[in-house]
């Protein structure tokens, strides 16, 4: 009888859930499926018959996956989710890209115009609510016997930028209107050449 090293008996323990192959040849392939040396004609018929039943479903089903009008639409939104991303990536990235009309759009430009278009409506936007509030100080003091100084010159001075901006916008309209500039103000020239004079 063998022992351990500490000179106990050694324990020996018999293998639990393993089963015993059979004796004689192996009549399985590595997936299960049986080995066609050990098969009858018929078996073998037998199982080609399943696997062509099994491939002609499979590609039945891809066949008709392909030809779904929904997986026909699921690839084309994805398809053109691919090419707004890029498109969006291309803009991000200040690039050209072609417009919905076929020409090229400069996204540089594209976004100083937006920005302009934002500031002048802006604008507009705060001056109607000066305006707004100029209406409504003079509103109230018209009707309240004590108000400070601070009060009226703050009025005052609402009043005067409200004026200015009113006058600036008649000579931009003015300006629109024959091209050339209007207003009294200083221009800023249009680059170094203009800086210069005529260019010299």
């Amino acid at each position: 009888s063998s022992s351990s090293s500490d000179g106990r008996p050694a324990v020996v323990r018999p293998e639990r859930g393993r089963r015993r192959r059979p004796e004689g040849p192996d009549t399985t392939e590595a997936g299960g499926a049986p080995q066609q040396d050990a098969l009858t004609e018929e078996q073998r018929r037998e199982l080609d018959r399943e696997r062509d039943i099994r491939e002609r479903d499979e590609f039945a089903s891809r066949l008709a996956a392909k030809n779904d009008p929904r997986a026909k639409k699921l690839e084309a939104e994805a398809a053109a989710a691919a090419a707004e991303e890029e498109r969006t990536r291309t803009l991000l990235e200040g690039g050209s890209v072609l417009g919905d009309g076929g020409l090229r759009v400069d996204v540089g430009r594209l976004r100083i115009e937006s920005r302009r278009r934002y500031l002048a409506q802006r604008e507009e936007k705060q001056m109607e609510l000066l305006q707004a509030e100029v209406e409504e100080e003079e509103e109230l003091q018209a009707h309240s016997e004590n108000i400070t100084e601070g009060e009226r010159t703050r009025l005052a001075m609402k009043k005067r930028i409200l004026e200015a901006a009113m006058e600036r916008r008649a000579a931009a309209q003015r300006e629109d209107e024959d091209g050339k500039p209007d207003y009294d103000g200083y221009l800023m020239p249009e680059g170094p050449e203009a800086a210069d004079g005529a260019g010299t």
